[in-house]
């Protein structure tokens, strides 16, 4: 009895066996991650009541904090720290950023083209708009030549947790609930 020659497959056979195997191994990958996404959903379906009626809870506290803050400015002024940090999170006062307020803005260009020549380019907005971040650079002096009074920014109350991971996780399952 003779025995059958060793075939040895071409190229070209080993690269096809070798697709088969990867696609046996990508459907099973793929199995096993519906089943996880499937109950990843179901638990989010579960825990959604609950953590809604946790957020409104938290929103709450929020308010409060806030309303609280702002009926004892006394503790977050000069020589007091602007804000402290308690139990994890930042809470006081900041100054907002102020902004330039503009009057009458077709005013304001012509001041500009009058006094600032040179500079219209960049002042003023070719909607004849003046440009509020190229009149931030100018003086107070210049502004008001310009017709343009600065507006100083006010104290807004801070609340920051030093960990924002919950605050993430709790917006994705927020979102991932509106979709559903």
């Amino acid at each position: 009895m003779s025995a059958q020659p060793n075939v040895v497959a071409s190229p070209m056979d080993q690269v096809v066996d070798q697709v088969a195997v990867l696609a046996r191994k990508r459907e099973r990958l793929g199995v096993m991650v519906t089943h996880l996404n499937r109950a990843i959903q179901e638990l989010k379906t579960d825990a959604l009541p609950e953590i809604r009626a946790a957020i409104a809870e938290a929103t709450q506290a929020w308010n409060d904090t806030v309303a609280l803050v702002q009926a004892h400015p006394e503790l977050f002024a000069p020589p007091q720290p602007r804000t402290v940090e308690a139990h994890g999170i930042k809470v006081g006062v900041r100054q907002s950023p102020g902004y330039l307020q503009i009057a009458d803005a077709a005013r304001t260009v012509e001041l500009i083209k009058r006094h600032k020549p040179d500079d219209v380019s960049h002042l003023v907005i070719t909607t004849e708009t003046p440009s509020k971040n190229s009149l931030a650079l100018l003086t107070a002096a210049e502004l008001k030549q310009l017709g343009v009074s600065v507006v100083p920014g006010s104290d807004v109350v801070v609340i920051k947790p030093a960990d924002g991971d919950i605050d993430k996780l709790v917006r994705a399952l927020i979102e991932s609930g509106a979709e559903g």
